[in-house]
């Protein structure tokens, strides 16, 4: 796996649902893995961040965006997920990366497929954007893994 041109072997890469009409996209979407060490107690655990870095193509500043990030299944089905936002706005044309949330999804590739896409937007005239419900979403998640493979 690669990164800007360094490889980093911790680093799982998912792929994003495109949402167009939220005017928000994922750029980037992947599962960061590290060993933290606690030289208190000589422990060292693997901490798993599932990061992604979204982007506003609209000319209208983002107030917020949130994003799901999930494990689906072969079948496009979601596994488990969990539901993340910007904790801040994006500036028109902007990008934001939020911080990586911990936890969440430790697997191989024949598991499943992280996968991430934006739920809801609230711009800052006011207009607002939301997703198809998630039990909806199984054949967008078909389509954008069949394209990434």
């Amino acid at each position: 796996m690669t990164l800007m041109g360094v490889s980093h072997p911790g680093r799982i890469d998912g792929v994003a649902i495109p949402m167009p009409l939220s005017r928000v996209e994922i750029t980037e979407i992947y599962q960061w893995q590290r060993l933290r060490t606690d030289y208190t107690t000589h422990l060292t655990e693997l901490l798993l961040e599932n990061c992604v870095v979204l982007r506003n193509l609209s000319s209208e500043p983002v107030v917020r965006a949130e994003f799901v990030l999930a494990l689906a299944g072969k079948d496009g089905k979601v596994l488990d997920s969990f539901t993340a936002d910007t904790k801040r706005g994006i500036a028109a044309n902007g990008t934001a990366s939020p911080p990586c949330v911990f936890g969440g999804y430790g697997f191989s590739r024949h598991d499943g497929t992280l996968v991430g896409w934006v739920t809801s937007v609230s711009y800052a005239d006011g207009t607002s954007w939301r997703a198809p419900a998630p039990e909806q979403m199984t054949p967008f998640i078909l389509d954008a893994i069949s394209k990434h493979e």
